[in-house]
């Protein structure tokens, strides 16, 4: 159920672009982090063709959190969760 939210909302990233940064990079309303569901939405954004609302719309937002999300090795990440505020 959470993946095909996920799908949704990637599809429309210009009806809220702040949160919909914020959903991706992992940064919760509270500022708590929420790496799980930033995770599962970088997979649904860049494993596919979900991401490509997302591209046209935010590209900076994507090019920032897509260099992160595919330089970052998943050992890396997994190592150290809060290591920087680009979390994905």
């Amino acid at each position: 159920m959470q993946s095909r939210v996920l799908k949704v909302i990637a599809k429309v990233p210009k009806a809220d672009p702040r949160r919909f940064e914020a959903v991706l990079r992992g940064a919760g309303e509270r500022g708590e982090w929420q790496t799980d569901l930033a995770d599962d939405f970088c997979k649904v954004i860049f494993s596919g063709l979900d991401g490509l609302p997302a591209a046209r719309d935010l590209p900076g937002v994507l090019l920032s959190i897509g260099l992160d999300y595919v330089l970052n090795s998943e050992s890396g990440r997994r190592r150290s969760p809060y290591a920087g505020l680009d979390r994905c």
